[in-house]
């Protein structure tokens, strides 16, 4: 196991501790909206956490292109709940903008599934690891 494996797992491990203490929060005190939101936000970076650590030991680019095109879904989730806190919590930005954002993301997500292998890519033809540090 290397440093990075170490470094993506504890990042994904924090991110479910926070999730859940904040799920706990939400449950306990439903009217704090925001705290739902954070709880969203951290399981969807904690799975945007764990496919990423796919993405670096996978050397098959069929896989990579799947794994790409379904972490798009934790991305949509994680991009809502930014958007959501910066409307809610602090009370900055237009409505228009946060639904042109969502919408945007939203085609994007319906895209994304469309193409093959994804929105990202048109082709993945070839893998190679590259010594990092």
């Amino acid at each position: 196991m290397s440093w990075i494996d170490t470094i993506w797992s504890l990042n994904a491990a924090t991110c479910l501790v926070l999730g859940f203490t904040y799920l706990l929060i939400w449950l306990q005190r439903r009217e704090k909206v925001v705290t739902g939101i954070f709880a969203i936000l951290a399981f969807a970076t904690f799975t945007y956490a764990i496919i990423e650590l796919w993405l670096l030991r996978t050397s098959d680019p069929v896989q990579f292109g799947s794994l790409v095109q379904w972490a798009q879904i934790p991305f949509f989730f994680t991009l809502v709940a930014i958007v959501a806190m910066v409307r809610i919590y602090l009370r900055a930005g237009r409505i228009w903008l946060a639904w042109v954002i969502v919408v945007g993301r939203v085609a994007a997500l319906v895209l994304n599934f469309i193409f093959s292998p994804n929105v990202n890519y048109r082709e993945i033809s070839a893998m190679r690891h590259i010594p990092f540090l």
